[in-house]
C-alpha cells in the first residue's frame, strides 16, 4: 500500500510510514528522485492485475505534478509493476 511510504500528516492522516518504506522514500529523494508510491485498486485482497492497475501507474506517472526524475518501486513481486517496466518488476523509468 502506498500509505506505507510516507508519515501521517494533515495532508495524509491514513498514511503509516513504516520504517523500512520511510527509508526507501528517504534514500530515493537523496538520489535526486520523486518518490511515487501507488496501490493497486484491490483494497480488499491487494493483489495487482494489470488491466486494471495500469491504467492507475500511467495515470500517476503523467500527472502534472511529477517535473523531474522518476523512481517506480514494485510491490512484493506484482504482475502490474512487471508488465509496466518490462521485465523486472522495478527499476528506473
Amino acid at each position: 500500500s502506498a500509505l506505507k511510504f510516507f508519515s501521517p500528516s494533515p495532508n495524509c492522516p491514513d498514511c503509516v510510514g513504516l520504517s523500512e518504506e520511510l527509508r526507501i522514500v528517504r534514500l530515493v529523494m537523496e538520489m535526486g528522485y520523486i518518490p511515487i508510491a501507488i496501490s493497486c485498486a484491490d483494497e480488499t485482497r491487494r493483489c495487482w492485475a494489470p488491466p486494471r492497475d495500469i491504467p492507475r501507474i500511467e495515470y500517476a506517472l503523467n500527472h502534472p505534478l511529477l517535473l523531474s526524475g522518476l523512481s517506480f518501486h514494485g510491490d512484493d513481486g506484482g504482475d502490474a509493476g512487471r508488465d509496466f517496466d518490462g521485465g523486472g518488476g522495478g527499476g528506473k523509468n
